[in-house]
């Protein structure tokens, strides 16, 4: 329901765009909320541990090879995108699925492509929406 007020900000103030160029930015409230969720996390990964050395399981037994060492393991030989999985192992749960079944994709567009128009697009019904390349200078700096 149109109340005539704006219910969406797409671009940030003058004064925050010129804070950001000039690195004068207070991240504090930021930093405060992402110290609050990384101590949640932390307690989870405490619990989860605790749960699962109690079962006798182990982190990630269904990547494992049973009955190998890990140092005799093979190492498995990648093409094309270069990933950090051997770096981050990531948790079952973290892993997530992409759905694209049965769903109306909107190609990413030029020009016409921008934010306000994909949110068009997603109330007219297109199930998933992603934008041109872009970089995160010019965006920190408020360019167009």
């Amino acid at each position: 329901i149109y109340t005539g007020e704006p219910q969406e900000c797409n671009q940030l103030k003058k004064d925050v765009q010129i804070k950001l160029r000039k690195k004068e930015y207070n991240f504090a409230e930021a930093d405060h909320a992402c110290n609050v969720s990384f101590e949640i996390m932390r307690r989870r990964e405490g619990a989860e541990k605790g749960a699962k050395d109690v079962d006798g399981a182990t982190e990630n037994n269904e990547n494992e090879n049973v009955g190998e060492p890990k140092a005799k393991q093979p190492k498995i030989e990648r093409i094309g995108c270069v990933t950090d999985e051997d770096i981050i192992k990531l948790k079952p749960k973290e892993k997530k699925k992409l759905d694209w079944k049965d769903k109306l994709y909107l190609a990413p567009l030029t020009t016409v492509g921008n934010l306000p128009y994909r949110r068009l697009c997603k109330k007219l019904g297109a199930d998933i929406t992603c934008s041109e390349m872009a970089l995160g200078l010019p965006l920190l700096q408020g360019a167009p």
